[in-house]
């Protein structure tokens, strides 16, 4: 909530960053086009929202229409969604937590550790409405799941629907929504040995789970095939886990029923899984070729800051980690290693399923930053866990009854249960309230520093935002439409100004590929012919990238030492350190003069702001001359004057100065 100020705006609703806009605009655009429960819509739009976040824009088009659909419920439903998803995805943890530990302190302190972990405080704040509040919902649940369908004493087949949903949402929430599940594979081969290992049929406790797979396979598949959401690849990988993991259990229950040992069988499925990737190619092309994008998207670099490493030279091994996941990293850290420990020593199931999907987040996020929110949702309960067994350690509460084996006999203040019970939780003391906060401070302490900095990064400045507002105004006063409204600007802000401006934010690659470009070039006459029918204004600011132009600019594209003035090119605005200007013909002003060279010159103002736009240029060997100017007023050209109107700047008149002209 601490975005709440810088979202809502004068009426406009302002979103954090640079992506949230491409989802606002599908959003807008489905809401425009189809009814409440007309689902057809979504297979006629384009391949980057069916092979992109197809869900996501379907939630939140639904929920908009559900409430009127007017353009301003559909930016409240988009502001607000990220809160929605990361007070659901609390609630899972706490229900995971208290699950697994038998123990509702942890479940409380895993959902605060949740807030306290900055990365994951930042991408479900308001606003921030990207895809990852929608991921982080759907881990949680399968996680949720998870520990349901593997526990040994409380197993609940109808969290086999709850695991079939869950995986569904994370296939069709993201185009990489097939890493989200690759964890699961890992527990379902490792619960299948821990099942031999108990001497339990392997078929028999597995059932739950592949029951959940199966639906899962047939809700993504009925997607795929009915609105096109998808790859063949992506829907498919749903039913590949249905498939291997029937047969990763059958060969479980065969081993067990044939005496093999559960490393035998770990054996036998790693060459299995081995065998299928050198084969599965050959026969299914298409999983080759998807397998290879999804490489690239983890190991190309595209010089966007979440596509690097965790631990890269930029963040560093130590800081980095610590930045986006604050001090809760070293806190649940250790955790994550004990709960291995504690899965391998007593078949713990439940805790072996969290540790795997800690440890696979880690070692993404290692490769992508992007995968720390994800790590964030399973690191925050293992936070959890290490807060109350820290503080029971200190004496401030009860004992934790995951750790009766050294901490049980030890007694504790005010006589409340042992823990690892779903004791009634009570207001502790004075002291004990103290010591907490205390405790919390500390833990959060680099979190209350760096949660306010991350938001304050991603919030559109207010000089931004009222250059956004101003430039909106002033198309509206010309009668501009689409593209003459376009705004060419640094491709991280793209989106956000072409929203508000003219409504259309579904790609920022123009920008991308062509505003420094513009900036470091050495012909601005011929960019203007490039840009004439494309671009409506250039905003430029005094962190622009170098060059040329980007000089040229930064003197109101009037000459300077070195440098020759532009004729195409005019300010317009000026907000702080952002020039806006708009591309126009220019006034062709002609004459006659003795000498080398003619200047003309006039005085500008651009809201307060004034200087004097100058331009040489060489006379002809004819005693004639020709400048092109992109400001109106009146010039001095050669000892005459002139008075440049709108008309002529905009339509490109040519205009004949006479010497001696008064």
């Amino acid at each position: 909530m601490l975005s709440f100020p810088s979202v809502f705006r004068n009426g406009d609703i302002i979103l954090l960053g640079n992506d949230p806009y491409y989802y606002r605009y599908w959003v807008d655009q489905v809401v425009a086009e189809a009814g409440m429960f007309d689902f057809s819509a979504f297979a006629a739009l384009p391949s980057g929202v069916t092979k992109g976040e197809p869900l996501l824009v379907a939630t939140l088009w639904f929920m908009s229409s559900l409430l009127g659909g007017s353009t301003g419920v559909i930016g409240l439903v988009i502001a607000w969604y990220p809160v929605v998803a990361a007070m659901l995805t609390g609630v899972f943890l706490y229900l995971t937590a208290t699950t697994v530990s038998g123990d509702r302190r942890i479940g409380l302190a895993t959902v605060l550790m949740l807030a306290l972990i900055p990365v994951n405080a930042y991408r479900t704040g308001l606003g921030f409405a990207d895809h990852h509040a929608f991921d982080y919902l759907w881990l949680a649940l399968t996680a949720l799941a998870l520990v349901k369908l593997v526990s040994e004493t409380d197993r609940s087949w109808p969290y086999s629907v709850v695991l079939g949903v869950a995986v569904t949402g994370q296939l069709l929430a993201w185009d990489n929504g097939a890493l989200l599940v690759v964890p699961l594979a890992l527990v379902i081969s490792l619960y299948a040995a821990l099942e031999l290992r108990r001497d339990r049929s392997p078929l028999r406790e597995g059932a739950p789970l592949i029951a959940g797979l199966a639906l899962a396979s047939m809700l993504v598949w009925g997607a795929h095939t009915t609105l096109g959401w998808h790859s063949t690849v992506v829907a498919s990988v749903p039913t590949l886990l249905f498939g291997g993991s029937a047969v990763i259990f059958a060969l479980a229950e065969g081993a067990r029923r044939v005496g093999l040992s559960a490393k035998t069988l770990l054996g036998a499925e790693a060459v299995a899984g081995v065998g299928l990737l050198v084969v599965l190619p050959s026969v299914f092309p298409e999983l080759s070729q998807g397998l290879d994008r999804g490489l690239d998207t983890l190991f190309v670099s595209r010089e966007i800051v979440e596509t690097t490493s965790l631990v890269s030279g930029e963040m560093g091994t130590l800081v980095g980690p610590l930045l986006l996941l604050g001090f809760v990293f070293a806190l649940g850290l250790p955790y994550v290693g004990w709960a291995t420990l504690r899965a391998i020593r007593r078949r713990d199931a439940q805790w072996l399923a969290l540790a795997v999907y800690a440890w696979w987040f880690l070692a993404l996020s290692f490769v992508q930053l992007r995968f720390a929110g994800e790590f964030s949702v399973f690191l925050a309960l293992f936070a959890g866990v290490g807060f109350v067994h820290l503080a029971s350690v200190v004496d401030l509460t009860n004992p934790v009854g995951l750790f009766d084996d050294t901490t049980a006999s030890q007694s504790r203040p005010r006589g409340r249960a042992n823990g690892g019970e779903q004791m009634d939780l009570q207001l502790p003391s004075r002291r004990e309230a103290m010591s907490y906060l205390g405790f919390t401070a500390l833990v959060g302490s680099l979190s209350f520093v760096q949660i306010p900095v991350k938001f304050s990064q991603l919030t559109v400045a207010d000089q931004e935002y009222r250059t956004a507002a101003w430039m909106r105004e002033y198309a509206d006063e010309k009668g501009w439409s689409y593209p003459q409204t376009y705004v060419l600007s640094s491709w991280g802000m793209n989106r956000m100004y072409n929203y508000i401006v003219n409504g259309e934010s579904k790609s920022y690659a123009y920008a991308r590929n062509n505003y420094d470009s513009l900036l470091r070039a050495n012909d601005p006459a011929a960019w203007y012919e490039r840009l004439r029918d494309r671009v409506g204004f250039v905003v430029t600011s005094d962190e622009a990238a170098g060059g040329t132009m980007a000089a040229q600019l930064a003197n109101y594209g009037s000459e300077s030492e070195g440098r020759d003035a532009l004729s195409h090119y005019r300010l317009v605005h000026t907000e702080g350190s952002l020039r806006v200007f708009t591309l126009v013909a220019g006034a062709t002003l002609t004459g006659e003069a003795d000498g080398e060279s003619v200047t003309a010159s006039v005085d500008v103002d651009v809201g307060g702001e004034t200087f004097t736009y100058e331009q040489t240029v060489d006379v002809g060997s004819d005693g004639t001359f020709s400048v092109t100017v992109p400001y109106t007023g009146e010039y001095d050209v050669a000892g005459g004057t002139y008075v440049v109107d709108e008309a002529a700047v905009t339509e490109g008149t040519d205009v004949r100065v006479r010497r001696g002209e008064e």
